[in-house]
């Protein structure tokens, strides 16, 4: 199975034709609801009523209060919410048992609530091209909330705590939930709290979180202790990660998986900028982590981190947790220009990996860019000696313009590299293309270089 590029995946967004019954487009109801319509607010629409197809146009204006969606169609016929440009809802909307729903062009602001609320045994629902912001969270998925759930281009910002957070929710096997395309940003907290399992976030743009809390991660998995079934079996790949806030705490990181968060899949991602780690391992295990690019992380601008570097795994060392093995961290390129950070740093609980091969190591400031056992190797022979594995490299990728990453938003063409890089190979399955959508045929490193370099 060939997994699609970023923009192959992107591409399929947009929705699905009408359905051909016969010789005939089913016909379905259209509703306009609003300033001038027969019905007033969204908050009076009769929406256990509505049949599958049917759509609701909110006229544009300004709505406050709380919208509870009942309504249920099919996958093949969803029910629809359609806002038109200008329309703005104060409130929450709450999807309440709801199946295969969607929800499109809503500017949701001001909500102490979540902006979204999808719960109590939904399935199916879509938020797509909304903007949640000023909210006291953006989009939650929570109390027994089913799957299959699709949050595709939506932007999310200035909520007072994350972006989107799923609260013990696992969706099943076949009804895993997409969170795609979206702009996260200068939220209080996470940008993606993913407290579940199967779980598919790609594309996504996540930056400068963490402005009001500490604990920060840009993309976060999360798992409360040994016996919560959560954090795992998610697959968090092509998204670009910058800019996380943490001063007062160990975090800020761009991608991490935390304790019990096992099983993951995170591959082509972008992180640069951020305050923690690029993408850190703390106690997670059975992990794979390959085709990263990371690049001048760990700013640790708060001075509080005690694991320095780029790509971090580690362990609770004062509860003796020891919960960090069988992970595989190939291909990944990771570029350090702060002096006393590691490209790569593994913690003495962390030793225990499956595989740490094919990487690409270089340190702007002339440093040994790698920590084994919380000690500085002496160089890159020390290095490939002590940990599992085929052989890591060391060396000037010769990025192509840092100076890029500045733009808003980022060229992701500013990390990459003008040389040939070569790792290992992928599982097959895994990616047969880069994040911008080239193909490749030998492994490449890091998250950008096709096989023509």
């Amino acid at each position: 199975m060939n997994i699609p590029s970023r923009r192959q995946i992107l591409g399929s967004l947009s929705l699905a034709a009408p359905i051909l019954l016969g010789t005939q487009t089913a016909r379905a109801a259209s509703i306009e609801v609003g300033r001038g319509a027969t019905i007033a607010s969204p908050a009076s629409v009769p929406w256990n009523t509505l049949a599958p197809g049917d759509e609701v146009v909110l006229r544009s204006g300004t709505y406050a209060e709380m919208v509870v969606i009942t309504a249920r169609g099919t996958a093949a016929r969803p029910i629809i919410l359609r806002a038109q440009p200008g329309a703005v809802l104060t409130g929450t909307v709450v999807f309440e048992g709801a199946q295969h729903v969607r929800l499109e062009g809503l500017t949701i602001q001001r909500s102490r609530l979540s902006g979204v609320i999808i719960r109590h045994g939904s399935v199916g629902v879509a938020i797509q091209d909304c903007t949640v912001r000023d909210c006291g969270l953006g989009i939650w998925i929570g109390e027994g909330a089913g799957g299959a759930h699709r949050l595709v281009g939506n932007t999310l910002i200035d909520n007072k705590t994350h972006g989107v957070a799923i609260d013990v929710i696992n969706a099943p096997i076949g009804q895993e939930t997409l969170i795609a395309g979206n702009r996260v940003a200068r939220n209080g907290m996470h940008g993606l709290e993913i407290n579940g399992n199967r779980y598919i976030v790609e594309g996504n743009i996540v930056w400068d979180n963490g402005l009001k809390l500490s604990g920060t991660s840009g993309i976060h998995t999360y798992c409360k202790d040994p016996g919560q079934d959560a954090g795992r079996d998610n697959i968090i790949r092509y998204n670009m990660v910058w800019g996380q806030r943490e001063t007062t705490g160990q975090d800020g990181n761009g991608i991490q998986l935390d304790q019990w968060c096992d099983r993951n899949q995170v591959y082509f991602n972008i992180c640069f900028g951020n305050d923690g780690a690029g993408i850190a391992l703390f106690d997670a295990s059975d992990n794979f982590v390959a085709n990263n690019t990371l690049y001048d992380n760990m700013r640790d601008s708060g001075g509080r981190h005690a694991y320095k570097g780029d790509l971090v795994l580690a362990s609770d060392y004062t509860r003796n947790v020891d919960h960090v093995a069988n992970n595989v961290i190939r291909n990944n390129l990771v570029v350090t220009r702060r002096r006393g950070i590691a490209s790569i740093y593994v913690d003495p609980f962390a030793r225990r990996s499956r595989e740490i091969a094919g990487n690409h190591v270089h340190h702007i400031g002339g440093e040994v860019p790698l920590v084994w056992n919380r000690s500085r190797v002496a160089d890159l022979r020390a290095w490939n000696a002590a940990k599992p594995g085929g052989a890591d490299a060391q060396g000037d990728p010769l990025l192509r313009d840092t100076a890029l990453l500045a733009r808003q938003p980022p060229d992701p063409e500013g990390v990459r590299p003008r040389v040939a890089l070569t790792g290992l190979p992928l599982p097959e399955g895994i990616a047969r293309r880069d994040y911008l959508g080239a193909a490749w045929t030998t492994p490449p490193v890091g998250a950008l270089l096709s096989a023509d370099g």
